[in-house]
């Protein structure tokens, strides 16, 4: 099959202790043709030193000036994309080895689809494996390129799950069609948080019937108490920009007339 170029775009600020086993996995990737963009926002530790430690030309290290907010950060990560396919992982996440494959292959076989997205099992900060916050029921002999997982109906693509936070919103668990980020636009760099999920909304609001949910992991999902949101003295920030986002989702965004219902869920 043939292997269009993916954009992995990660944002990186003083991650230097978890950067370096993310990038590894990428590296380890069963699909082979991609660029991984690194963008560093202005780190003060020694994340560009581990960076800069990879001579695989197909990872990119851009260092700029503080943005301070992961929507700017990831901008600049897409303004530099050259790939056919664009997908995201975290600086402090990891990739399975067949993630780029697995998300790849919808979007390969099916021009008509604009993007595809999964979910995340969780680890500590050994890397330890954790209870993922949506279980998926495993699949008996799945054969080669079917779901691992059967669907649960209440984590299923539909507005109901999407407007409610049913099917969580990570990044990671994307890829997309470069046309398709074209037309949706940036990430909202007046968000301080929750700008993933804003960009989600945006994406099915483009085209909600050709982006395509699959019942399956595709990534890890660190938990630790280093990242920026998690700390307590951002939590009002990180409120006040859901909050932003519910009343643009309900009062000014074209959505379906039967999703507004959902409002008081």
């Amino acid at each position: 099959m043939k292997q269009p170029l993916i954009s992995v775009i990660m944002p990186a600020h003083n991650t230097e202790r978890f950067i370096g086993a993310a990038i590894e996995s990428v590296l380890a990737q069963t699909y082979e043709n991609w660029e991984l963009l690194v963008i560093d926002d202005a780190s003060t530790d020694g994340t560009g030193q581990v960076v800069r430690r990879f001579s695989d030309t197909r990872i990119k290290y851009h260092r700029c000036e503080r943005i301070g907010h992961p929507a700017g950060v990831r901008n600049v990560g897409l303004r530099l994309a050259q790939g056919v396919l664009i997908a995201f992982l975290d600086s402090d996440d990891l990739y399975f080895p067949d993630t780029l494959a697995k998300l790849s292959r919808p979007l390969i076989k099916n021009p008509g689809l604009i993007a595809v997205y999964g979910f995340a099992t969780h680890i500590d900060e050994q890397d330890r494996p954790l209870a993922p916050a949506i279980p998926l029921a495993p699949r008996k002999n799945a054969k080669p390129g079917e779901p691992a997982y059967y669907p649960n109906p209440r984590y299923t693509h539909s507005w109901e799950n999407i407007v409610t936070s049913h099917i969580s919103c990570l990044l990671s668990a994307l890829m997309l069609r470069r046309e398709a980020r074209e037309a949706i636009g940036f990430f909202n760099e007046s968000l301080y948080s929750a700008e993933d999920y804003e960009f989600y909304v945006r994406m099915f609001l483009h085209n909600y019937n050709q982006v395509k949910c699959l019942s399956d992991y595709v990534y890890q999902y660190r938990l630790h108490t280093g990242g920026m949101t998690k700390r307590p003295e951002h939590y009002e920030k990180v409120l006040n920009s859901c909050l932003r986002i519910f009343q643009w989702l309900f009062d000014e965004a074209p959505i379906p007339e039967h999703v507004k219902r959902y409002r008081s869920k």
